[in-house]
């Protein structure tokens, strides 16, 4: 929900406010969900294999 809420707003500002036109901005927020799809569990994947800590233990 959150995520639409978010979606929603930030189309709303680049059409409105900042003047992209509705395609290119359609592209960009697909971009970032494909990109992000694939971010996250390769980050995952690094957290686990450091063993969950992304700061080590001093």
């Amino acid at each position: 929900m959150m995520q639409g809420m978010t979606s929603s707003c930030l189309m709303y500002y680049y059409t409105d406010i900042y003047g992209l036109p509705l395609v290119a901005v359609s592209w960009i927020l697909l971009i970032a969900r494909v990109v992000d799809a694939f971010c996250d569990p390769a980050t995952g994947y690094v957290v686990d294999r450091m063993g969950g800590l992304f700061i080590p233990r001093a």
